[in-house]
């Protein structure tokens, strides 16, 4: 199949595949986040009833048998005086109620929706375009839809300082200076022979990323499914950025070769259960990201 690369084309898909992913972690990135808040609430407060408790204790234990009887009611008033306290803690769980098991599905629905039409764009926009070209145009697109939808709509993160713009304007000009002094753009069609000529590399390549699979794999079933201590904010941030970026890039490439492989059958179905895989680990990592990342602003940038 005879495909034709169009410059123009393969931007547009790379900024919709962005803002589709963006959306993507969005979706479940919000209730995360609503659900870190009330949990955090929560703590608060039990810990400065503990606190009060111990004080009065102290206090009462310090004074004379004869304030035994006014401990008694103050103690009374005091759970009156708890009420609005209860009353607060009641407000909180009601907020969490909002982020219920329907509504968590809900988002976990609209994120592998919008994950499966960001892949959709992704698969076909890369054949329109160098890889080279194409995912860092997807990556831009991401950091600036991320920063406006998590800094200024949602609102669950800090508003970026200057240093921040600044670095993200200047990873903006340097992709777009890719298009001008980057990989140029064939206007003729592709010919497959001159994509992949040695089976060996197509080999090697699967191999490593064999290696990499059974490395993630046991880590994402570990993270999503168990709550060990080891595994803290810090470690999750570095495992799954390296996680998404390598099958991120292997996603690509394996997408751009399946419309160069008709007819070479055997390297077609490699290639596609490559990019299945690799799809699969990304929309996964992402969805891990979305909920145990809280600072996603800071982790896409270094995706780039």
């Amino acid at each position: 199949m005879a495909i034709i690369e169009s410059l123009p084309l393969c931007i547009a898909l790379a900024l919709s595949s962005g803002l589709c992913q963006t959306l993507s972690t969005a979706c479940t990135a919000y209730p995360a986040y609503l659900d870190r808040i009330v949990n955090e609430n929560d703590e608060t407060d039990s810990s400065s009833m503990a606190d009060k408790d111990k004080e009065e204790i102290q206090i009462f234990d310090d004074d004379s048998e004869s304030f035994a009887d006014d401990f008694k009611y103050s103690s009374r008033s005091d759970l009156t005086e708890d009420a609005p306290v209860e009353t607060g803690n009641m407000s909180l769980e009601q907020k969490a109620k909002k982020v219920s098991r329907r509504k968590w599905v809900l988002a976990y629905v609209a994120n592998t929706t919008f994950a499966i039409i960001g892949g959709t764009v992704t698969l076909f926009g890369s054949w329109y375009g160098p890889v080279s070209l194409f995912s860092p145009v997807k990556q831009v697109s991401q950091i600036l839809s991320n920063t406006i939808m998590f800094s200024y709509i949602l609102k669950t993160e800090t508003l970026p300082s200057k240093e921040t713009n600044v670095g993200n304007l200047m990873i903006a000009i340097a992709t777009i200076s890719l298009v001008f002094v980057g990989t140029e753009v064939n206007e003729e069609p592709i010919n497959p022979a001159d994509v992949v000529d040695s089976d060996v590399k197509i080999v090697f390549g699967g191999v490593l990323l064999c290696i990499t699979i059974l490395i993630t794999f046991p880590y994402q079933f570990i993270l999503g499914f168990t709550n060990l201590p080891c595994l803290t904010e810090r470690v999750n941030f570095v495992l799954l950025l390296v996680t998404e970026c390598v099958h991120a890039v292997v996603s690509t490439s394996a997408s751009k070769l399946v419309p160069l492989l008709k007819g070479q059958w055997m390297l077609f179905s490699f290639v596609i259960a490559l990019m299945v895989i690799t799809i699969f680990t990304v929309w996964y990592s992402a969805l891990l990201r979305s909920t145990f990342i809280s600072s996603q602003t800071v982790y896409v940038p270094l995706m780039l």
